[in-house]
């Protein structure tokens, strides 16, 4: 179970956390003292509150992870599995660990009511901030200059934990892979090996593809060959 002692009143002290991947493992999040700060945002796939919020957070996440804070996110809909979760993650870019907590253990520990909601903990587990993004980055700002947290924390607003919606369409930004492939030649006479072909759009639409054969490879009479597809040609 996950072990957090006391509800947030300004000085809580969070213990080890244990969570829960996308594939049913647990994990236990207790290396505080190896970051600035650890950043736990309470998500969901289904609140639209969420899904206003995530550029800010993902901005937000980019913005610090290589100044000495880590993120992680918490989905604490049981009915959100950890396919769902994923599937929303990579819908929305967000490059940083994203756990399950379906029994609402850290919910509980932490005192989350709402999805999205922010808790920022220093580097002795120490809340130092609780509430909405918006002073969530704020906090964040003050943490990564390293000054005391000047920002109060919030009553958060967004979609009741304890009354997840149904689930929501999602929009996939990056399409399906489509590709083809076409021979360029066959035999050239004189360099029967070829290697290092590279391609590339010219400004006008045109593809070109380069490579260099010879004899054998680094042979004196290597050359670098050039081929070029012009733009709405198929061979």
């Amino acid at each position: 179970m996950i072990l957090l002692c006391g509800i947030f009143a300004g000085v809580t002290v969070a213990q080890p956390i244990q969570v829960e991947r996308s594939n049913g493992s647990r994990l236990t999040i207790e290396n505080y003292s190896e970051h600035l700060a650890t950043a736990l945002v309470f998500l969901s796939t289904r609140s639209p509150e969420t899904r206003l919020a995530i550029d800010e957070i993902r901005a937000a996440n980019d913005r610090s992870r290589r100044r000495g804070v880590i993120f992680a996110g918490i989905f604490p809909n049981s009915a959100e599995l950890g396919e769902e979760m994923l599937r929303f993650c990579q819908s929305y870019g967000l490059i940083f660990p994203c756990y399950r907590d379906p029994e609402r253990n850290a919910t509980r520990a932490l005192g989350a009511t709402v999805t999205p909601e922010a808790f920022l903990l220093d580097g002795s587990g120490k809340v130092v901030y609780r509430g909405g993004i918006a002073g969530f980055t704020k906090a964040l700002d003050d943490m990564i200059a390293k000054r005391p947290v000047s920002v109060a924390s919030t009553a958060p607003s967004g979609g009741p934990i304890d009354r997840p919606g149904p689930a929501l369409a999602f929009n996939d930004p990056h399409g399906s892979i489509v590709y083809s492939s076409e021979l360029i030649f066959e035999k050239i006479p004189g360099a029967p090996v070829h290697h290092a072909s590279s391609i590339t759009e010219a400004s006008n639409g045109d593809l070109l593809v380069t490579w260099y054969g010879g004899s054998y490879e680094s042979s004196d009479d290597e050359a670098l060959f050039l081929a070029r597809r012009k733009k709405g040609q198929r061979n």
